[in-house]
C-alpha cells in the first residue's frame, strides 16, 4: 500500500519524489531482514496497479484514461524498482531479487498477417513493456515509437536508462503471476476500447470485449473454458509464458501466483468439495513440469492462496484459498477456518513431490 500521506503531499507515483521514498522503504527492509530473506520481489503486478489506478479508475487513485500519466507513473515505478535493486547489492545483499509481473500470454486468433501483427503489438504494449525493462533495462522500440506518436511517452531524465540497464544486470529471476491467456485480433479505429465492463460479479458472460483502437482487441477463445469471472482456464498458457521468458530473457522463473477464484460452498460437516480447484492446479502443475523438461528453470511455484481473502474488485465472494474462511460479503460470519478438499490434495502433492499428479 502507498501511504495516503505521500499522495496528499506530492501525488504519489505521479511524482519522481516517490522514487527516493520507495528506496528508503526498501533499504529499511533490507537493513532489518538482511540475510533472513533469500528472495526479494520489489514490485508486485506493477502493470495491474498502474492500469487499474490510472486507466480504468478501479484501483486508487481512481483516475480514468490518464494515458500520459499512466506511462509516466510506470517510469517512476521502474526507477524505484531499479534503485531498490541497486541499493540491495550496494548494501551487500547476496540473495535473489526481481520483480513480479502479471503475465497474460497471447495467441493470434488465426494466421492472417494483420492478426499476427495485432498479437505482436499486444505483446509489446501489454507484456514486453514491463519485462523488457526488468530484464534488459530498455523499452521496446516499436511500442515507444507508437507512444511518442500518440503523445503518451514518459519523460525520461538524463541517466535514467543507465540506471535501468545497470539494475537489469543485477536481477536474478523473473516473477510471474499467471491466471489466464488471451487472444489477439486486429481492432479497427472504430472498434472496441480498453474501457468496457469487467466481470467483477461472477455472472458468467458479463465481461465485454476490450482492446486498443487501431491496434488489437481480445475476443474470447472458443477452445478454452472460463471461470465465473470470464477468465480463461489455460494450463498450457503457463508453460507458454515460461518458454517465452526462457527464450527472450534467459532468466530463472518464480511463479509467484497461480490459482482459481470460485464460488466455494460449505456443506454439512463444514466440508468444502472444490474438485474444480484440484483439477485446475493439477493441470497447471503438469504443464509446469513439461516446461522444466523443455529447459525452463523454475525456482518456485506459489499458489494463490493459502486462505480465502478479500479480492480488490470482487469482495469476499471470489475465493482462492485452500482454507475456507467463514466470512460473508457483508459484515458477519464466524471467521472460522475450514480446510477444503484441495488442502489435503495439495498436501499430498508436496509429500509425494508431485508424483500424485499423474495418478
Amino acid at each position: 500500500d502507498l501511504p495516503q500521506a505521500l499522495v496528499d503531499l506530492y501525488g504519489g507515483w505521479e511524482s519522481p519524489e516517490i522514487i527516493e521514498d520507495y528506496v528508503r522503504y526498501a533499504r529499511t527492509l533490507f537493513e532489518h531482514y538482511g540475510d533472513k530473506v533469500k528472495y526479494w520481489i520489489t514490485l508486485n503486478e506493477q502493470n495491474i496497479f498502474t492500469s487499474l489506478g490510472w486507466l480504468t479508475a478501479q484501483h486508487p487513485p481512481g483516475k480514468f484514461d490518464a494515458q500520459k500519466t499512466f506511462y509516466q507513473v510506470n517510469h517512476h515505478a521502474f526507477m524505484a524498482h531499479a534503485k531498490a535493486v541497486l541499493s540491495y547489492r550496494e548494501m551487500g545483499g547476496k540473495g535473489e531479487i526481481g520483480a513480479s509481473f502479471a503475465y497474460t500470454p497471447s495467441y493470434a486468433i488465426d494466421c492472417k498477417p494483420i492478426n499476427a501483427m495485432a498479437k505482436r503489438d499486444y505483446d509489446e504494449l501489454k507484456n514486453f513493456w514491463w519485462m523488457d525493462v526488468y530484464a534488459y533495462g530498455r523499452y521496446p522500440k516499436a511500442a515507444m515509437a507508437y507512444l511518442k506518436k500518440k503523445g503518451y511517452a514518459p519523460e525520461i531524465a538524463d541517466g535514467d536508462m543507465d540506471i535501468l540497464k545497470k539494475a537489469a544486470s543485477e536481477i536474478t529471476f523473473m516473477g510471474v503471476n499467471y491466471y489466464q491467456s488471451c487472444v489477439c485480433e486486429y481492432n479497427p479505429m472504430d472498434g472496441v476500447t480498453p474501457y468496457g465492463t469487467m466481470n467483477t460479479t461472477g455472472v458468467k458472460g458479463s465481461a465485454q470485449k476490450l482492446g486498443m483502437q487501431g491496434i488489437y482487441k481480445n475476443p474470447a477463445n472458443p477452445y478454452l473454458m472460463t471461470t465465473d469471472w470470464d477468465w480463461t482456464i489455460d494450463p498450457m498458457g503457463l508453460r507458454f509464458c515460461c518458454r517465452e521468458i526462457t527464450s527472450r530473457y534467459g532468466l530463472p522463473i518464480v511463479i509467484s501466483e497461480n490459482g482459481l477464484g470460485a464460488f466455494d460452498k460449505k456443506t454439512e460437516g463444514n466440508q468444502i468439495h472444490d474438485e474444480y480447484r484440484i483439477h485446475y492446479l493439477k493441470e497447471h502443475l503438469k504443464e509446469l513440469g513439461k516446461a522444466i523438461e523443455e529447459g525452463c528453470e523454475i525456482w518456485a511455484y506459489c499458489t494463490w492462496s493459502f486462505t480465502d481473502l478479500l479480492s480488490w474488485l470482487n469482495g469476499y465472494q471470489k475465493r482462492y484459498g485452500f482454507v475456507y474462511v467463514d466470512r460473508d460479503e457483508e459484515e458477519g460470519g464466524t471467521l472460522n477456518r475450514y480446510k477444503k478438499d484441495s488442502f489435503y490434495w495439495y498436501q499430498d502433492v508436496i509429500k509425494t513431490d508431485g508424483e500424485n499428479l499423474y495418478k
